[in-house]
């Protein structure tokens, strides 16, 4: 049973931490809102507490009203998580040497960085050594080896699990406490696209690996650079290589083979992870909830009238910053990349179209989604698989983190 808790007291919240550490209250059974006063109005700030009474703060912005939808939406979400599976082997709990390091490991448990996997044989050896070798907090590590050998139990889950062994628990060790990296083409730019779109899909856990660093992005400055950036740093990692790439297609028409195929592959080969984005850009998953909110509003409300008459694939390969080039004389009315792309769209739209919306357009996707201005549905009418791409992405993102 779980149970939601409104408090504004810190020393409440404090014995229920102490309380939740010494195993006599379980964290996965709680749900804590902390209640603040700004400017006269009531909010409040969902907290986590994990099985070693470490806060996990929410953003701001989860009213009171929204409790409980917030609340069932977490319980939906966490049915979908891909936390990286681990296992320990039975010889790890054979002797001594390894104390620290599974220490280490029950402590990114108790988080929930990784999805503990264990059988019901291995549960009697760990509650063995446990009680031998970490006996202060041996109540609290029966109970998670209880608790993941039940769930294990009852869900069917065919991804495989890193096996950490005696001969690997150091080396494991050290490549899951490491943040993961996450190489784009520009940091500014794609880590607001990347934050954006975790907000507004409530993927709470990506945004706060972000803020925790837990989650790097790092400058990739263009494609090849950033292929090479992220291979080199692959070496890092002695076994489990938590290292992933993002770059933009820049596909001028749906059927164009994106250019940096070659090197998405040979990453891949050598253990990253890639997602090369289905649309021309980052830029144009950009909902028309942002453009709308540029100003001054009479300019993109007449942009934004345009760009709805344009298919959904049109739009897809359409520069949204910069927009159309200015035609010059006996050239095509749009650039001869796209081919037939834009045959049959009027001259007043793709004249209208010419300015484009800016280049802060996934800062401002950011703002708004950060702002809770946005929502799953807001993506939908930019076409059938850009939902599902997205949360492919940041499901890529869970995998490292």
């Amino acid at each position: 049973m779980r149970f939601l808790v409104e408090t504004h007291s810190e020393t409440f919240l404090l014995r229920l931490r102490r309380r939740i550490a010494e195993g006599s209250v379980a964290a996965a059974d709680v749900a804590v809102y902390f209640v603040e006063n700004e400017g006269g109005s009531a909010s409040a700030r969902r907290i986590e507490i994990d099985s070693m009474g470490n806060l996990d703060y929410w953003p701001r912005g989860v009213f009171a009203e929204d409790f409980e939808r917030r609340e069932l939406s977490r319980q939906r979400r966490s049915t979908d998580r891909q936390r990286m599976r681990v296992e320990l082997s039975v010889d790890l709990f054979d002797s001594s040497d390894h104390v620290e390091d599974i220490a280490e490991l029950m402590r990114l448990f108790g988080r929930g960085r990784r999805d503990w996997v264990i059988s019901a044989v291995a549960v009697a050896c760990a509650e063995t050594y446990f009680r031998q070798h970490l006996p202060g907090l041996s109540p609290i590590y029966q109970e998670m080896a209880m608790k993941a050998a039940t769930a294990q139990s009852w869900t069917v889950d065919e991804r495989p699990a890193l096996l950490v062994t005696a001969q690997t628990a150091a080396a494991d060790v050290a490549d899951l406490r490491q943040a993961a990296l996450l190489f784009v083409e520009d940091a500014i730019s794609d880590r607001c696209f990347v934050l954006g779109l975790a907000h507004a899909l409530d993927e709470a856990d990506v945004v706060q690996a972000i803020e925790d660093g837990l989650l790097e992005i790092r400058h990739g400055g263009g494609k090849s650079r950033t292929f090479t950036l992220a291979a080199a740093e692959l070496t890092r990692f002695a076994r489990t290589h938590r290292v992933a790439a993002l770059v933009d297609s820049d596909r001028m028409t749906p059927s164009e083979r994106p250019g940096c195929e070659k090197s998405a592959d040979s990453l891949r080969s050598r253990g990253g992870l890639v997602h090369v984005l289905m649309f021309r850009e980052a830029e144009n998953y950009v909902p028309n909830k942002v453009l709308a909110a540029i100003r001054p509003y009479r300019e993109s409300s007449k942009k934004l009238v345009a760009l709805k008459e344009l298919t959904c694939e049109q739009r897809a390969h359409f520069d949204m910053k910069r927009g159309f080039p200015e035609r010059r004389s006996g050239e095509p009315p749009v650039p001869k990349a796209h081919g037939t792309l834009y045959d049959g769209v009027s001259g007043q739209t793709i004249d209208r179209l010419r300015a484009g919306f800016g280049t802060d357009l996934t800062e401002r996707l950011r703002r708004e989604a950060e702002q809770g201005g946005l929502a799953e549905s807001h993506f939908l009418c930019l076409g059938e698989g850009v939902v599902p791409e997205l949360r492919e992405l940041l499901a890529m993102l869970r995998k490292i983190i």
